[in-house]
């Protein structure tokens, strides 16, 4: 919650907080200038959160579907079994921060901010897990 109205970068984040972002050789993050912008992006974020909560313990890869994939944390099956911190990839290429209420935190896209937005867990097929 620390990073909110961070600026959204392509390839942004790290254990330690906003970094530079990166090239997508040509893509809509090129185009926005995110390789020029300091900020985060969603498994950026979701990096920097896990690392944290962990004490640096847990330092994920900085991309979604290996995060998500990562067997150091527990598989969350059902909508009634998450809690506040747990990791949701809603689809594949994005992935964010479960706070509770049907909210979550994410850096959703180029040319937004790290934010709270409204979720709502599916009735199945869930893809989500706990760290720490």
């Amino acid at each position: 919650m620390r990073w909110l109205g961070t600026t959204y970068a392509w390839g942004g984040g790290d254990r330690n907080g906003p970094t530079r972002g990166v090239s997508d050789d040509g893509g809509r993050a090129d185009m926005i200038g995110d390789f020029d912008k300091v900020g985060f992006d969603c498994s950026g974020l979701v990096l920097y959160a896990v690392a944290q909560a962990s004490g640096g313990a847990i330092l994920l890869p900085h991309q979604d579907s290996a995060q998500i994939a990562d067997s150091r944390g527990r598989v969350i099956a059902t909508p009634g079994e998450l809690a506040p911190g747990d990791i949701i990839q809603p689809h594949s290429g994005h992935i964010f921060i479960w706070l509770g209420g049907n909210k979550v935190v994410e850096a959703p896209q180029s040319g937004d901010v790290v934010k709270v937005s409204d979720w709502t867990p599916p009735a199945s097929g869930l893809t989500a897990r706990r760290f720490g």
